[in-house]
């Protein structure tokens, strides 16, 4: 075959595999097409009836045979040139009973065999040999040559055999139509290697246009001297292209035939750009992507590479597009092969689209070498579906005029590719079953790229300008909007060639029947239009005035932008009554304007408008309903148009309801209903309750306080009760809950208090304010009548008549209630007899002077108990005490301290002594306990002590080992601290304390400290927190004083520095860790001051940790104090009365240099409504909180835990603490000067201040300062 392009008619292999598979060897000049439909013709039939041949054309010939019967997996040809030199030899293998060979070489003997498959097996079924003039001894009659005479008899010659190929299609007895059909069956190029010196040979070579010509030439005498024509060598590899499977696929064996072919050029004089697109996802892998880089240096070798012939870019794509290089890049061809051999494999997927706009964006650019009026084309070659949407990608490409021809290889959707390629699909759409034959397309695609770059050359040197008939009068060129905005734009435009006087602009919108014109100076080429329309679409004429003529226009339209619109426009609620709204200012705009309306439903109400000045783009909307939903639409106002409106919609917020609600008070007719605030400033409220199922609903309000007592209720029912905050636009959303009233209450201690004659006294307390009356029955246990009473309700005692002596009776007593109710009955057994005694004698309230004795007395009428006492020592004295019968304790005074004391009590009657119980006690000893040093430096002391019930006094004592100095001092028995001061530097003292009770005085507790050396520049005395206070020293529950650190394991002391008072260093994962139940046993009171003074280091890990933390048994935080060095933020969390823990969060800049690495002292105010931080003893801000709940007393409190960490010995932070209370009031941080903190010492009490304030300090009337922390050393967990 010819070098000259395939004829545009002939489809592309991809198009037609289903319907007639092709394959040319193009060396053999033969084609075997495997046909996947029947065509019949005349027919010649050899001896064996196996093998039929049919003419098609002058070189060509259908086979068909006879298929095999039984199971049969498919047919193998085998077509051979017979020589004796080396020819290549071509398999192919078919599922159908028939091919075609095209391009036979009349000279040449050629063995045809056909084969079936089966499995690995092979069988040969029929085979021939044949030439076309006769040579050869097995040619089968001569069927070629008679075959191809009949043809030329039929046909005539083969050009108007070509005229006849429309329409011929359909199957049945070949005709001359159907014949020419098979011609138009496409023809696939396979790419030819080529020796060296052939690819040497370019398109500008000497030879080149004498070869073309030639080939011109050549063409026409082809059609008549065929038989003259040598066929060429070639190089080809084959494999099965049939997609016609119906099983497995048949394998087939490649065939490689040597061949000194000449490579194809395109001697094309026209300039294209080429974008290669490569899928280079994860399916193609690197193995297919070798053949994939040979596939392309085959396609691009053809053509000229250079700035003013072809250009050829190349992206790779999978997840993400990548430029390997733009069309500017290579000005050679030996360039463009280099990068074509060497560019990398990418992996990943196939996102086809995403790649199509990277090439439209960014390869088909003139930046990246893309050139004006220069066709430009885009291969695609693909082994699979895009993931996203290629197709759209595809049409943005086709409408900016590129040509798309799509390659598909193995696994690619067909479909997708016709739709993604340019129109004509036959030409642009290709398809291949696996990699290996995608070199097989090279010389066609490449043919084919050639032409259409010749094509559109041609077509470009054909077109001829029109004569302008005002080339006298020339008109302006190349108009360029510019400077566009809503309200103008500027125009540009390039002169003619002949500078007309003026220029005529005159435009006017497309609605606007009133043109408007403007004048220019016909030297300018710009002019600036103002007053426009916004967003308005205009016509415009730009006439060239010249002396005596005017030239035509340059016309075109334009579009004014929007007017501007207020930018990122944010609603958010202000308060129940108002939003704020803030925007972005708009350029230009001379004032705003907001609708807002309320939403009913999702539609907006009746719409209240308001204007702003042009530089307010931060107002607030009041007037507004609460908790309603608005729509605000802003406008910015320009003179008196609008622009585009923007909308937003946002909700008030809700009347502050209140926050929480409990009964601290229930009994079987009241309720005390409290709650908690939602705003300082609400008015008013209004409380309903009722049963639950909804029946009597009531109604009250109150005004200046948070509680309410409700009253008249029933027992035993359950009341859902709500209260809402009351204002002026409204009331709140309610807060409600349920609480059920108690049972009736029945009177209590039922007893007897008289008996005379026949009549008994009975007495009782009370069962409540509401009782109606009571009922009393009684009853003889030996037998008798019934008899009951009934009193008033406002009675403590009643008469029992009737009753007589030495009998036991039975008396109840129950309660009757307005609402019907009536108590459980209460009863007493009464004895007339004599001679029973008390039991159960117990002592209690052991005071140093004191005891009190109680008993259960017998169930008789007893007229009084004698009591006798005396204490277990060898010369003590019996005393005695006679209590009324009625009554069943009595204290015993006057007694010594620490002494034991036996007591005997006996039951006096009427007419005799009855029965008695002793028991024995120990009245409590004078001697104070846990003594324990509470401050201490170079020349003070103090101490403090647990204090003592019914003392009346101290004596405290201090004396110096070294010198023998004492010094003393009585202190009231409220105190429970001491300090001395005046003291030797470097001393040890010891220090006694004694307590008092009267004259006598208890044993002494005395203790052993020394003072600390003398500073060189004495620092002020901290303040000790307020002695009228209850409070706990968190240092030493943890061991963290100077007696007591050395026991701690991880901890260090460090020396004074600023202060007097020492730092403990803890380090790293140390974990101070103690027991709840030994620090706080009672839990904290609702209301108290967290004290701390500390600082970081830089061993401090950058993570939240906290400073000290309470956790439950299952080390999960229930309160306490946390740091986050990385959001520079202070965290307070706690336990609230609901059970849930709240967190409140400080990030002010007095908390961020907490981190800068100096001593802070903070301060945590906590109250029942809100938690105060100061830092520095300075008030840094406020929080609202809920009330505090029930803290667990069985977990643990620890130091320094890394938030993140849960349970002992899981880490803990390195810092410093200096001083830890919590102080049991929030007025300690008003009182504190925080001269214990090196930037705030200059403003503290002087140490002789301290020492006029001492006497004040220990002798205050209030409640002592207790530090419940045990002495016991902190555990490492």
């Amino acid at each position: 075959m010819s070098s000259e392009r395939t004829p545009a008619s002939l489809m592309p292999i991809c198009c037609r595999f289903h319907h007639f598979p092709v394959l040319l060897l193009h060396g053999l000049g033969a084609i075997l097409l495997l046909l996947a439909f029947g065509v019949h013709g005349q027919v010649s039939l050899d001896d064996a009836g196996r093998l039929k041949l049919t003419v098609l054309s002058e070189d060509r010939l259908q086979m068909k045979w006879k298929e095999a019967e039984g199971p049969v997996q498919g047919y193998k040809v085998r077509v051979r040139p017979i020589s004796d030199e080396p020819q290549p030899e071509l398999m192919l293998t078919t599922t159908r009973g028939r091919a075609t060979v095209a391009g036979l070489d009349s000279q040449q003997e050629y063995s045809l065999q056909i084969l079936t498959i089966n499995g690995t097996q092979e069988r040969l079924i029929a085979k021939r040999r044949f030439t076309s003039k006769g040579l050869g001894t097995q040619r089968e009659d001569g069927v070629v040559d008679s075959l191809r005479e009949d043809w030329r008899n039929r046909s005539g010659s083969r050009e108007k055999q070509k005229k006849a190929v429309s329409g011929a299609v359909g199957s049945g007895d070949i005709k001359e139509s159907s014949t020419e059909a098979l011609l138009a069956v496409p023809t696939v190029m396979y790419q030819e290697s080529t020796t060296a010196d052939e690819s040497n040979r370019g398109e500008g070579g000497p030879t080149g246009k004498k070869k073309k010509n030639k080939k011109k030439k050549d063409r026409s005498k082809a059609n008549k001297e065929k038989d003259n024509q040598k066929p060429a060598n070639g190089r080809m590899e084959h494999e099965n292209l049939s997609r016609d499977k119906p099983g497995k696929a048949i394998p087939t064996e490649a065939v490689t035939v040597s061949t000194a072919r000449k490579v194809f050029e395109c001697d094309s004089s026209g300039a294209a750009d080429i974008v290669l697109v490569v899928d280079g996802s994860w399916s193609i892998g690197r193995t297919n992507f070798k053949r994939v880089r040979d596939f392309l240096e085959g396609l691009v070798t053809p053509f000229t590479i250079g700035s003013s012939r072809v250009q050829i870019a190349l992206t790779q794509y999978s997840g993400d597009p990548r430029t390997e290089w733009q069309l500017n890049n290579f000005t050679s061809r030996q360039q463009l092969l280099e990068a074509v051999r060497n560019f990398r494999y990418k992996g990943g997927n196939t996102f086809t689209g995403q790649a199509l706009i990277h090439v439209l964006e960014e390869n088909l650019k003139e930046p990246a070498g893309a050139r004006p009026n220069t066709p430009s084309f885009l291969i695609l070659l693909t082994d699979g579906k895009s993931q996203d949407d290629a197709i759209a990608a595809a049409n943005r490409l086709k409408k900016a005029g590129v040509e798309i021809i799509a390659v598909g290889v193995k696994n690619a959707d067909e479909a997708e590719l016709r739709q993604v390629a340019s129109e004509p699909l036959e030409l642009n759409v290709y398809n291949v079953n696996d990699f290996p034959l995608l070199s097989k397309l090279v010389p066609r695609l490449a043919r084919i790229l050639c032409g259409k770059i010749e094509d559109r050359s041609k077509a470009k040197r054909m077109e001829r300008p029109t004569e302008d008939p005002a080339m006298s009068y020339p008109s302006p060129t190349d108009l360029v909007l510019s400077e566009l905005a809503s309200r103008e734009v500027r125009l540009s435009w390039t002169a003619p060639s002949r500078s007309p006087k003026q220029y005529r602009v005159v435009f006017h919108s497309m609605e606007g029947q009133n043109p408007q014109e403007v004048v220019v100076n016909g030297k300018e080429s710009s002019v600036l239009l103002k007053g426009l329309s916004s967003q308005t679409q205009y016509h415009l004429s730009i006439f060239p005035v010249y002396e005596n003529n005017v030239g035509p226009a340059l016309r075109g339209t334009f579009a004014t932008l929007p007017l501007e619109t207020p930018q990122a426009l944010v609603v958010t609620p202000a308060s129940p009554g108002s939003l704020r709204v803030r925007w972005g200012a708009a350029a230009g705009a001379t004032e705003y304007m907001v609708l807002y309306s309320a939403l009913s439903h999702g539609e907006p109400e009746d719409a209240k408008e308001v204007k702003f000045g042009a530089d307010q783009t931060d107002v607030e909307l009041g007037g507004l309903m609460p908790l309603t939903d608005y729509s605000v639409t802003l406008y910015a106002l320009y003179d008196e148009d609008p622009s585009d409106p923007v909308t937003a919609v946002a909700t008030t917020f809700p009347l502050p309801a209140p926050l929480s609600l409990h009964f601290p008070l229930v009994t079987h007719s009241t309720v005390q209903v409290s709650w908690t605030p939602g705003s300082m400033d609400t008015p008013g409220y209004q409380i309903m309750y009722s049963t639950n199922h909804g029946s009597d609903v009531k109604q009250m309000e109150v005004s200046g306080a948070n509680s309410v007592l409700l009253q008249n209720l029933s027992s035993l029912s359950r009341y859902l009760v709500s209260v809402r905050s009351k204002y002026e636009q409204g009331l709140s959303v309610p807060i409600t809950a349920n609480v059920t009233t108690l049972k009736v209450p029945a009177p209590s201690n039922l007893r007897v208090t008289n008996f005379s004659g026949s009549d008994i006294t009975v007495r009782w307390d009370s069962a409540a304010d509401d009782v109606l009356s009571y009922l009393i029955k009684w009853i003889s246990l030996s037998g008798g009548e019934l008899r009951q009473l009934t009193v008033i309700g406002n009675s403590e005692d009643a008469i029992l008549e009737g009753v007589e002596d030495d009998k036991e009776y039975q008396i109840s007593m129950s309660a009757l209630y307005t609402d019907g109710a009536q108590s459980e009955a209460v009863a007493i057994r009464y004895s007339t007899l004599s001679g029973g005694g008390p039991s159960s004698v117990t002592i209690s309230e052991e005071t140093p002077n004191s005891l009190l004795l109680s008993w259960v007395p017998p169930n008789a009428h007893v007229l009084q108990y004698h009591v006798s006492y005396s204490a277990l020592t060898e010369d003590s004295q019996e005393q005695t005490v006679l209590v009324p019968g009625n009554e069943n304790h009595v204290r015993l005074q006057t007694l010594f301290p620490d002494t034991r004391y036996s007591v005997l009590v006996t039951a006096e009657y009427k007419n005799r002594e009855g029965g008695s119980a002793s028991a024995q006690g120990k009245t409590a000893s004078l001697r104070v306990s846990s003594v324990t040093v509470l401050r201490s430096d170079h020349s003070s002391l103090c101490v403090s002590w647990r204090p003592l019930l019914a003392v009346t006094e101290y004596r405290v004592v201090i004396q110096s080992l070294k010198d023998k100095q004492m010094k003393e001092q009585t202190v009231d028995a409220s105190s429970n601290s001491h300090c001395f001061f005046d003291l030797l530097p470097e001393a040890v003292y010891r220090v006694s304390v004694h307590s008092r009770l009267g004259p006598v005085e208890g044993a002494a507790v005395t203790i052993l400290h020394s003072t600390a050396s003398a500073p060189a520049k004495l620092s002020p005395q901290p303040r000790l927190p307020p002695t009228h206070n209850e409070g706990f020293d968190m240092m030493e529950a943890f061991g963290l004083t100077q007696r007591a650190h050395s026991s701690v394991e991880g901890v260090s002391i460090e020396p004074f520095i600023f202060s007097t008072l020492p730092s403990y260093t803890l380090f790293q994962d140390v974990q101070l860790t103690q027991s709840t139940r030994f620090i706080h046993p009672a839990g904290l009171s609702a209301e108290h001051i967290i004290s701390i003074a500390f600082r970081l280091l830089q061993d401090t890990p950058q993570e939240p940790f906290t400073l000290w933390q309470l956790t439950d048994i299952d080390f999960e935080p229930k309160m306490g104090v946390a740091l986050d060095p990385v959001k520079k933020q202070l965290l307070y969390f706690s336990l609230d009365y609901r059970g849930e823990v709240q967190e409140l969060m400080f990030d002010q800049p007095q908390v961020q240099r907490l981190f800068y690495g100096s001593f802070h002292k903070v301060h945590l105010s906590v109250s029942q409504v809100s938690v105060s931080l100061s830092v520095d003893c300075q008030h840094v801000g406020e929080r609202p909180a809920r009330p505090l709940g029930n803290l667990p007393t069985d977990g643990f409190e620890m130091l320094g835990k890394l938030l993140r960490t849960r349970g002992p010995r899981s880490g803990s932070a390195t810092f410093q603490l200096q001083s830890f209370e919590i102080v049991c009031n929030t007025t300690w941080v008003l009182e504190d000067t925080c001269c214990d903190i090196p930037a705030q010492a200059a403003g503290a009490l002087s140490i002789s201040e301290m020492k006029k304030a001492a006497p004040r300090l220990s002798t205050h009337a209030h409640a002592p300062l207790m530090f419940l922390a045990p002495l016991a050393q902190p555990v490492l967990q």
